[in-house]
């Protein structure tokens, strides 16, 4: 931009000229057209101006405004990169914790599972045991009441 805008006002300075030398042969109506591109070319000027200050001030201050912004961003990103891992870090271990706990409970809970059924087949031979024994009584009741019996009835 800043080159187009120095060839427009070269083109204007050299126009003008041109014109200046016109002068003693242009009419009123011809030296108001020159007068406006005077203006015209002075506006040329001061936005030429304007550019090259943006260019030689504003453009440094800003581009040295965003580097020390960039660089405090940068180094925030990083404490806040650290923070999360170690947040990350945290939560593993209490995940591998619970895992631990999880499985120590897994393993505690089959124990006692295991020691319950043994504890249980056990009492199931005490009860079978009991049951055989409560049988073989009957029977020898139910065979002496038959015995019984068969004497009240001869």
């Amino acid at each position: 931009m800043e080159a187009h805008v120095a060839a427009t006002a070269r083109s204007a300075f050299y126009h003008l000229r041109l014109i200046r030398q016109l002068v003693p042969f242009l009419e009123f109506n011809e030296l108001a057209t020159e007068k406006r591109g005077f203006r015209e070319v002075r506006v040329l000027e001061n936005l030429k101006n304007t550019v090259f200050e943006a260019n030689d001030q504003t453009l440094p201050k800003s581009e040295q405004i965003m580097h020390d912004s960039l660089h405090e961003v940068l180094r925030r990103l990083q404490a806040g990169n650290e923070m999360i891992s170690r947040l990350q870090q945290r939560e593993q271990k209490e995940k591998q914790l619970q895992t631990e706990m999880l499985m120590a409970g897994e393993k505690q809970r089959i124990a006692q599972w295991e020691a319950f059924l043994k504890e249980q087949q056990g009492l199931k031979a005490v009860v079978d045991e009991e049951h055989a024994k409560a049988m073989e009584r009957l029977k020898e009741q139910y065979a002496v009441m038959e015995k019984d019996l068969t004497k009240r009835t001869l």
